[in-house]
């Protein structure tokens, strides 16, 4: 039976279970006594509790998908080539489910400038950037968000993108010859200042670090989360 619920200090229970694409499911958490969370930036993610199909018990580390303290959110793409945790989230978890956490930790935070952002996504690595949309929207800070993926079964939250920043955010489907994502252009034509957030498949923040590369934009300007 399936039974892992960790060993954290914050007990969460499951409130919601949304599918958002192609096998891309979001989880929403809320404290079991309906006590605050403890805060967080945007770019933090959670670790969580996973049992694997042999039974061994896993923890795997998800970005937290928006800025709402009231709830977590995550998004779990199922990969049929890892070791099995996405597929056991998919398979086993229902609302109503308990598990344990430590508070959220954050290696890919926002810097506080008031330089133009520009975000740059590939496939789930649209969790945190989500969550820097959010949040530099908050500040009132210009940015603006390119999110690449197969096509649009396959993205999540495109729609809701599209529709909170229907000028700051453009969307490309590798899929289709007509829109894809041309970095070159990207870059070249952000402000001389801008600071780039990029998370993705490590294929594509190599393709990012080599564009600057070529364009003399130091890596500096450049943070990025790889999703492998």
């Amino acid at each position: 039976a399936y039974n892992h619920t960790g060993q954290g200090s914050i007990p969460l229970i499951i409130t919601a279970v949304q599918q958002l694409a192609d096998n891309i499911r979001a989880y929403t958490f809320q404290h079991v006594d309906k006590r605050n969370l403890p805060s967080y930036e945007a770019g933090a993610h959670i670790s969580v509790p996973v049992q694997l199909a042999d039974g061994t018990q896993t923890t795997r580390a998800y970005s937290l998908t928006g800025i709402d303290e009231d709830c977590y959110q995550i998004a779990v793409k199922q990969e049929t080539k890892g070791q099995g945790a996405s597929m056991a989230i998919h398979q086993h978890w229902h609302v109503g489910q308990h598990i344990n956490i430590e508070p959220p930790e954050n290696y890919f935070s926002l810097d506080l400038s008031t330089k133009p952002v520009v975000l740059l996504a590939g496939g789930i690595g649209i969790t945190p950037i989500k969550a820097m949309a959010e949040a530099l929207t908050h500040q009132q800070r210009p940015f603006t968000l390119h999110y690449t993926g197969k096509s649009p079964d396959s993205m999540a939250f495109v729609k809701a993108l599209m529709k909170a920043y229907p000028a700051q955010c453009h969307v490309y489907f590798s899929q289709k010859d007509l829109h894809q994502l041309d970095l070159n252009a990207v870059l070249k034509e952000a402000d001389k200042g801008a600071v780039f957030y990029v998370c993705g498949p490590s294929r594509f923040i190599k393709a990012v670090k080599e564009t600057a590369s070529k364009l003399d934009i130091p890596l500096n300007r450049l943070h990025v989360e790889s999703f492998i």
